[in-house]
């Protein structure tokens, strides 16, 4: 409801969020889900069709396969479909471009999963510029679905200029950068949110990365996934560690003495990448 009341109102960003939240969340919590849950989350991933985001879909039909193999049906005619969509989705939101090698065996896949007439498969067929009834005569459906469609989640990839820093560093600014996320989810930076991250920094003797690359650096740092990365490194650290840093979010949220909707949702999201169910309220 969340996601469709968004594109409803053309806030294109924030519906994207909100589906990737949805997507890491199935990738990091999702594969513990009992096999009751299965319907509902089959449910549910189709909606990323009708949203048009194809990106995040794709993730989440990464997570639903995993969760298939988990509960043993990596062999059943759900878990050929869950492939199939992941790569249509790829497909169709251009991570599997025409001129890719493996572009015809894909969709040749996604064809062999729900047939020439699907809107799935013509959708593919068509951003290919492949007609719907060629199936290469290299495709058998017996070979393992990792051999057309990678299913492994997309993993983030940190800068040069980050990726160089030494550890202090990257947490700095992994706290400077979730702070500003957190914060500024309801459209404003509370004085009293900054007093809170510029004690947590004093209190932790971290390096100043603010004045290091400047407000605007930091906001470009936002927009280019660099907090998403951190925190995908970040999730192989001890449990320990990484609910020390989920409880950081929530003292950056409730630091103006309230917890606005849009900050709930940042912090799930940005725990959610940590590998940590944040549990707010």
């Amino acid at each position: 409801m969340q996601v469709d009341g968004d594109l409803a109102r053309s806030n294109l960003d924030r519906a994207r969020a909100m589906a990737s939240l949805a997507a890491t969340l199935m990738l990091t919590q999702g594969l513990q889900a009992p096999i009751c849950e299965l319907p509902w989350l089959l449910w549910y991933g189709e909606s990323f069709y009708r949203w048009k985001l194809f990106a995040e879909g794709a993730e989440y039909w990464k997570g639903i396969y995993q969760l298939l193999t988990r509960l043993g049906r990596q062999d059943a005619g759900e878990s050929l479909r869950a492939v199939a969509t992941a790569g249509a989705f790829q497909v169709l939101s251009g991570e599997i471009p025409p001129e890719a090698p493996h572009a015809q065996r894909v969709a040749s896949f996604v064809q062999t999963a729900y047939g020439p007439d699907h809107v799935l498969t013509k959708d593919v067929f068509a951003r290919l510029g492949l007609a719907p009834t060629t199936t290469p005569a290299s495709w058998s459906p017996q070979q393992p679905p990792s051999q057309a469609i990678n299913l492994a989640p997309q993993a983030p990839r940190l800068p040069p200029e980050v990726a160089s820093l030494d550890g202090s560093s990257q947490l700095a600014l992994w706290i400077t950068l979730a702070f500003l996320d957190v914060a500024s989810a309801d459209g404003t930076v509370d004085e009293r949110e900054y007093l809170t991250w510029k004690q947590t920094m004093a209190a932790m003797q971290l390096p100043d990365v603010w004045a290091r690359f400047g407000a605007q650096g930091l906001q470009r740092m936002l927009q280019a996934g660099v907090l998403h990365a951190l925190s995908a490194d970040f999730a192989t650290l001890p449990e320990a560690s990484r609910a020390k840093l989920a409880g950081m979010l929530v003292e950056f949220m409730i630091a103006d003495g309230r917890a606005d909707p849009a900050e709930v949702q940042a912090v799930k999201r940005i725990g959610a990448w940590l590998g940590v169910s944040v549990q707010v309220g």
